[in-house]
């Protein structure tokens, strides 16, 4: 069957539907979480857009990280391992030897690349960074993945394909829950009309005309206001002492 040769036009249409497609779901998880998904069709499609930059960077800073500390495991496994001479014997003995140590080193791979994950989370907890049980179940399932489409070399074409869409959709998810967490250091507002509810209310959004606040009452309960650019007099970053 002969296949049609893609264009520089497709190829780009492709990309960027792909783009705005993990954007939605980043987006769509968010406000899932914050229990105000009407709030997306009051949103200006062009937050999407600045959205979908943010994803991409996401997503290939953990997949890069991944994929070099494979390999950083891989450069210290050929320098320190000790080597060992085998007497031929068959080919099947050989088969089965590669087999096995295939099969260590991918172990080994787990228990170095879970033991870093650990000493990070650490670190992490050591400078207060806020975390989920939710970020840490979609951050193991996209690790999972990662590491099931570097290391296995069985996999065909189509598993593949697949597995690399099933990465963007957790991805995006993860960013989300990323997002969610952050939302406690988004930056207060102040309004030009004092007066008003959400004078230093937090900016959730904001485009080049428009701007979204966001502040939570003492109920717990979530308050969103659609705003425009000029009625905000100044916006006080995240103290975080």
């Amino acid at each position: 069957m002969k296949i049609k040769e893609l264009s520089l036009t497709d190829y780009i249409s492709g990309v960027s539907a792909i783009g705005l497609a993990i954007s939605v779901i980043s987006q769509s998880y968010f406000y899932f979480r914050l229990d105000a998904l009407w709030v997306m069709s009051l949103i200006s499609p062009t937050i999407y857009l600045f959205d979908v930059i943010k994803v991409i960077v996401f997503l290939l800073v953990l997949v890069g990280g991944v994929i070099a500390l494979e390999q950083f495991y891989r450069y210290l496994t050929k320098k320190f391992r000790h080597k060992k001479k085998i007497k031929y014997v068959e080919s099947k003995s050989i088969d089965d030897l590669l087999i096995k140590n295939r099969a260590n080193y991918e172990r080994n791979f787990y228990i170095f690349l879970c033991t870093l994950i650990c000493i990070f989370i650490f670190f992490l907890t050591f400078l207060k960074f806020k975390v989920t049980l939710v970020l840490f179940v979609i951050l193991g399932i996209f690790l999972g993945i990662v590491i099931l489409i570097a290391l296995d070399k069985t996999l065909s074409k189509v598993t593949r394909r697949t597995l690399l869409g099933l990465l963007l959709f957790v991805g995006s998810l993860l960013h989300g829950e990323y997002k969610y967490i952050q939302i406690v250091e988004l930056p207060h507002v102040l309004l030009k009309d004092k007066n008003s509810e959400f004078n230093q209310a937090k900016l959730l959004e904001v485009t080049k005309t428009d701007a979204i606040l966001f502040q939570r009452n003492n109920k717990g309960a979530v308050n969103f206001k659609i705003i425009s650019l000029n009625q905000i007099d100044k916006i006080i970053a995240f103290d975080h002492k």
